[in-house]
């Protein structure tokens, strides 16, 4: 056991400073397994093994379960833990003081109502136990904030998984008169007319318009503020709405900012006609709130920032220089609002939920990096994808609209997670990577899963 964990040693990493470290004892229950092992340490994201000899402490990165190679070595130093003290490990491994039983989880989820806000919740819960903890919460507390309880949530997971079914009572089988009559409507995140992610909506709003309805990507702009792409957003409704008896509007990442502001702003000064009709906002691990990172990024002050500055003056388009993309996505457009109309539009989210050991995103390195800078200047966040607080992922509570939500877990970005039963939410995307396919069979199961209903 003892020649094992000292093998780890070849996965070290560069030392830290001291004051970037927190050291925690190893937990009592763990000790019989862990031979030689007196503790662990924490920097601000990998978790370490400890071994004290005479000549000082020896390091080794702890394995990280995504790993087959690294999760089998884990799996060799505690073969003979049961469940529940390697769960206790991680929590204490994600900066819980305490590990608390799942009886004690449960207690935290029943006690979330109508008024609980679970990005501050979720906050609070992450600094007492741990990323872990908060992380077990969240994915039973998001079910208290939807609306059906999980029900929409397994029509989705049953038409991604068969390709064939389609609910008697979905959007899809309606007649192609009224089809012709619904638009939905794309809009892309920041930075998309560098990426991908303006071919993938275009795909899928290609493949919606072969299913008979009205579909196509809003022209916004890539790193504008939400404020501008609100009134973009509305001033393109206003025209199609003419022809249109309801409007679904998609957004994706910062798209979702855009369209937050849109709802909050717009909506109340476009026609009764355009009001009228917009039914349906989908949020694709959205920028519902503020996002922790551009908030840090935007606001935070010192040379780490600075520099990322200075690269994106350097080296981003021009439209990407003046930050108020950035600014828009560590704003939260909700704050303080509540519907004023009779008839909210239905509001349906697609959250991330970290689904590591630890309950942190640990597949892209890029976000883990970005994490351990915001880390040193703010460890007051929740849960989250890299990028976006799952809490913030969704609406607060008391802002007038009904909301669903399918809970799926991975780093940020949805067509390459899993839902929470393990399953791939895009079974094209495991297979080939391919997002522009991946796409369009997300798209294509929401739409079998979709009750007519919500458009009434």
């Amino acid at each position: 056991m003892k020649n094992r964990i000292l093998a780890l040693t070849a996965l070290s990493f560069a030392s830290l400073p001291a004051t970037a470290r927190e050291v925690y004892p190893l937990p009592s229950l763990l000790k019989p397994v862990m031979e030689g092992v007196s503790g662990f340490e924490l920097d601000h994201y990998e978790a370490y093994f400890v071994e004290r000899n005479a000549g000082g402490a020896t390091r080794g990165v702890a394995p990280n379960p995504r790993s087959l190679k690294s999760y089998k070595q884990y799996a060799d130093e505690m073969a003979n833990a049961s469940p529940e003290q390697k769960r206790c490990f991680w929590i204490l491994a994600s900066g819980g003081e305490t590990c608390p039983s799942e009886s004690e989880v449960a207690a935290l989820v029943s006690s979330v109502d109508e008024h609980t806000d679970l990005l501050v919740r979720s906050r609070e819960i992450a600094q007492r136990h741990g990323m872990r903890v908060a992380r077990d919460f969240l994915a039973a507390a998001l079910l208290a904030a939807d609306e059906t309880r999980g029900g929409f949530e397994a029509r989705v997971l049953e038409t991604t998984k068969d390709k064939t079914k389609v609910f008697d009572d979905s959007i899809l089988r309606l007649s192609s008169g009224k089809r012709g009559r619904i638009g939905i409507y794309f809009v892309a995140g920041y930075n998309h007319n560098r990426g991908v992610s303006a071919a993938v909506m275009d795909a899928a709003a290609e493949h919606l318009r072969k299913l008979g309805f009205q579909s196509e990507r809003l022209i916004v702009g890539a790193a504008d503020s939400a404020e501008s792409n609100a009134v973009r957003i509305r001033k393109a409704l206003e025209v199609k709405a003419k022809g249109l008896d309801s409007i679904l509007l998609v957004g994706l990442s910062k798209g979702v900012s855009d369209v937050s502001r849109f709802v909050v702003s717009e909506l109340p000064l476009a026609s009764e006609n355009l009001q009228s009709r917009v039914k349906v906002l989908v949020s694709l691990s959205g920028v519902a709130r503020d996002a922790f990172v551009p908030s840090w990024l935007s606001r935070q002050k010192g040379l780490t920032t600075a520099a990322i500055r200075a690269w994106m003056k350097q080296y981003l388009p021009d439209d990407h220089r003046n930050w108020d993309g950035l600014e828009s996505m560590a704003t939260d457009y909700w704050k303080g609002y509540r519907y004023p109309g009779k008839k909210p539009p239905l509001w349906i989210s697609f959250p991330m939920i970290p689904e590591s050991e630890r309950g942190m995103p640990e597949r892209k390195g890029v976000l883990r990096m970005v994490t351990s800078f915001v880390t040193k200047a703010d460890e007051t966040y929740g849960p989250h994808d890299g990028l976006v607080e799952t809490g913030a992922s969704i609406l607060p509570p008391g802002t007038g609209l009904r909301q669903w939500i399918i809970r799926a877990m991975g780093d940020h970005g949805l067509i390459d997670g899993t839902y929470v039963d393990g399953s791939p939410v895009s079974y094209a995307f495991e297979a080939s990577q391919d997002n522009i396919k991946a796409g369009i069979e997300l798209i294509d199961a929401f739409a079998r899963a979709l009750p007519d209903e919500v458009l009434r």
